[in-house]
């Protein structure tokens, strides 16, 4: 890569990062205004559907004074018919007084004494109500006054008992005052819908849209709940946030929307301005770094031509012009070229001893340190490797909580599936390495097995068969149910290998009684073997010995790792069980696993177990200590996301700092950090201090556990379920023994 081209990506690395930030900024900043403008709506719909409830309940209030009428109690009808209209004159009210049966007795629309007709307007509403209860009924043309209508209805009781109906019927259109008076702004809309979903008034062009059904989407949120906020399209066409709450008991539901490009508009004017001032500064950033570049590059041309030179043994003289540093490099090649000639032969003498030095120290010290070596290594990259699987995975989640469209979501799922087998990846390094972390269960063999036997099919080809025999009778084990499926998948892959013209796979399991002293080196005991046999080309005898070793392999170079066969044996050694193989070339293989029998008490599991349920608990304070700034920049908003208020720090020192200064309920700490203290170090001090302070600590690195057995310790990558879980259940401890 020139010096012209690290400068341009130098350039692009300075720009990028700061477009990225603004763009996450300017996503931050919409998030809050979205929630924001959702919680406004949320208020004023409860405050306008207060108001249509206190309208109703003066109608209601009139009602049950007429209900009390001595004249309607003594049934003298003429009487109360003059009572009723003098109580309701506008012509916008109707009082109808109905039998228990629904035929109008009174209208006082219609003269006393003409027929009326029977009442239809509330017998649905009747039939599943009390005879003694009001009822507001839905949106119903009134056939007298033609108009789109609606009605409350009380009993009229005498004696304790129900013996008539009084009804006030109103025009439809006295409400869309209630919701005119709301100062609402002008691109807002609010509407009244009946139990039906029936629009009853409507801010906006009500001559168009009273008596229709509110959209589907609007009607599939009132069956699931009676309040809430939620992304639509009006009936009128305009996309909007949308809140909406039930009219206190009446059955109706007020709705407020609010157009969703008003917050769009904002986002987008800034969005413009930093894409527009971004592309600026790049072009400016990459034209100073093509300048800078092309004065470095002649120097270093000619610096190059002159190294060529002493390589060939020529004598060279420094040029005078140049950088300075390039002058000075051009110097000692010149006083170099002058000691080159007399040295080249002593030179080659040591250099030919050396490498013959080297080359025996190497073979004395390959087999001794190479399975240390290897955990050394295995154990930096799980530390380093967790650390971005958990940056992804904590993204993902935090994504996959927001209202996304559904292709994102789609992508968001696929990505943290891709964590998962990332993860695996991790587990199947560290198995062999040093200071393993795992993560064993009580298991039942069978099922478990059986549970992933669609994967083991998925990864062989059409012409090898496969065939599976689990006793229903295994003993349980406790291993890590992950590194198990690792194994099992493992030998499956290497059958498959060998058997490349097809054939046979046999994995079957088996309750075996070891004695002292038998074959497989294994103490006496009781100990569940698998065996998975193939009918493949099959090892030479004399690859035996070192197929479990970590990077042997006998296949081709691109075809295996050699990390299968380690992984299976790291895992069973750890499990404290043991791994064989026999092997005749051109009969094939039998690998066998052996785990010890587990007399733990509880119930195994039969299949990978669902993420625990997310726990309920109180509001409160975490302090999230992390060193690494991208586990930080998803988890804080993550936490956040799980109902947790936020402190951060990125220390020891500084964490014990906030504790001191801040009100704090639960801590989250990395456990390896830089600085005066680690993870640990905090979790000491505050055992010692706070002890009223539960402390969660969370690690990817494997040797970090050897001395966190007293403190509960998060495995990562973590899930924020798994964070939310160990903070809740850590402080349930702390207030229980405080009892």
């Amino acid at each position: 890569m020139s010096i012209r081209s690290r400068l341009l990506a130098l350039a692009l690395a300075i720009v990028l990062p700061g477009l990225l930030g603004a763009l996450w900024g300017l996503y931050v900043l919409y998030q809050q205004q979205t929630q924001v403008a959702t919680k406004n709506l949320s208020d004023i719909a409860g405050a306008v559907a207060a108001v249509v409830e206190r309208e109703l309940s003066r109608r209601e209030a009139t009602l049950q004074t007429l209900a009390l009428s001595p004249t309607l109690q003594r049934g003298d009808l003429r009487s109360f018919y003059e009572y009723a209209k003098a109580a309701a004159p506008s012509n916008d009210r109707t009082v109808v007084l109905t039998d228990l049966s629904g035929q109008q007795q009174m209208n006082t629309r219609v003269p006393l004494g003409e027929p009326l007709p029977r009442s239809k307007a509330f017998a649905e509403l009747r039939a599943n109500a009390r005879p003694d209860q009001t009822v507001l009924s839905d949106l119903y043309f009134a056939p007298i006054a033609r108009q789109l209508s609606y009605a409350l209805q009380v009993p009229v009781m005498r004696d304790d008992k129900v013996v008539a109906h009084l009804a006030m019927g109103s025009f439809a259109e006295t409400l869309q005052k209630a919701l005119e008076d709301q100062r609402l702004p002008k691109a807002w809309n609010a509407s009244i819908v009946d139990r039906k979903g029936i629009v009853v008034a409507r801010r906006i062009t009500p001559d168009q849209f009273v008596g229709k059904s509110v959209t589907q989407d609007f009607i599939a949120q009132l069956r699931t709940r009676r309040e809430g906020v939620f992304e639509t399209v009006r009936l009128d066409g305009v996309k909007t946030f949308t809140a909406f709450t039930p009219i206190g008991g009446t059955g109706w539901t007020f709705a407020v929307s609010m157009p969703r490009a008003e917050i769009d508009t904002q986002i987008m004017a800034a969005l413009n301005v930093t894409v527009v001032l971004t592309a600026v500064l790049l072009v400016l950033a990459m034209l100073a770094a093509t300048y800078v570049g092309l004065t470095i590059s002649r120097p270093i041309r000619h610096l190059v031509n002159l190294a060529s030179a002493v390589g060939r043994g020529e004598r060279i003289r420094a040029p005078k012009q140049g950088l300075v540093e390039t002058r000075m490099v051009a110097n000692e090649l010149q006083q170099a070229s002058e000691r080159i000639g007399s040295a080249n032969e002593l030179m080659a003498q040591r250099i030919d001893e050396a490498v013959q030095e080297s080359k025996r120290a190497q073979d004395a010290l390959l087999q001794n340190q190479k399975l240390e070596a290897l955990g050394k290594l295995t154990g930096g990259i799980a530390h380093d490797f967790n650390n971005l699987l958990q940056t992804i995975s904590a993204a993902i989640e935090v994504a996959l909580r927001v209202r996304e469209p559904a292709a994102v979501k789609t992508a968001m799922e696929s990505g943290k599936r891709a964590v998962e087998r990332a993860t695996k990846l991790t587990r199947q390094l560290t198995t062999f390495g040093r200071g393993t972390v795992s993560a064993p269960a009580l298991l039942d063999l069978r099922a478990h097995i059986n549970e992933f036997r669609d994967l083991i099919e998925g990864a062989l080809r059409r012409n090898i068969e496969l065939v599976f025999d689990m006793p229903e009778a295994l003993w349980p084990v406790f291993v890590d149910p992950v590194q198990l499926e690792l194994a099992v998948l493992n030998a499956a892959l290497n059958a498959r290998d060998a058997m490349p013209e097809g054939g046979r796979l046999e994995i079957t399991a088996s309750n075996e009684t070891i004695q002292t002293g038998g074959p497989t080196g294994l103490p006496e005991g009781e100990y569940v073997s698998i065996r998975i046999g193939d009918d493949g080309e099959g090892i030479p005898a004399d690859h035996l010995p070192r197929v479990f070793e970590p990077f042997y392999s006998t296949k081709e170079v691109g075809r295996g790792s050699g990390l299968g066969l380690a992984q299976i044996y790291g895992f069973a050694k750890q499990s404290d069980g043991t791994a064989t193989i026999e092997s005749t070339p051109g009969t094939g293989t039998t690998l066998r696993l052996f785990l010890p029998r587990s007399r733990r008490v509880g119930s195994a599991q039969t299949s990978p177990q669902p993420a625990a349920p997310r726990m309920q608990g109180e509001p409160c304070t975490v302090l999230f200590v992390e060193d690494d700034d991208l586990v930080s920049a998803v988890m804080v908003p993550g936490l956040r996301a799980s109902g947790f208020t936020v402190i951060t720090a990125q220390d020891a020192v500084s964490a014990l700092a906030a504790l001191r200064t801040h009100d704090i309920d639960a801590v989250l700490s990395d456990i390896v950090m830089p600085g005066q203290g680690d993870g640990l170090y905090l979790a000491r001090e505050m055992r010692l201090t706070r002890p009223d302070v539960p402390i969660v600590l969370a690690t990817g690195y494997s040797d970090a556990l050897t001395a966190t057995s007293s403190f509960r310790v998060l495995l990562k990558p973590y899930t924020l379920d798994d964070a939310r879980t160990a903070l809740y259940e850590e402080m349930r401890k702390v207030k229980a023994s405080a009892v």
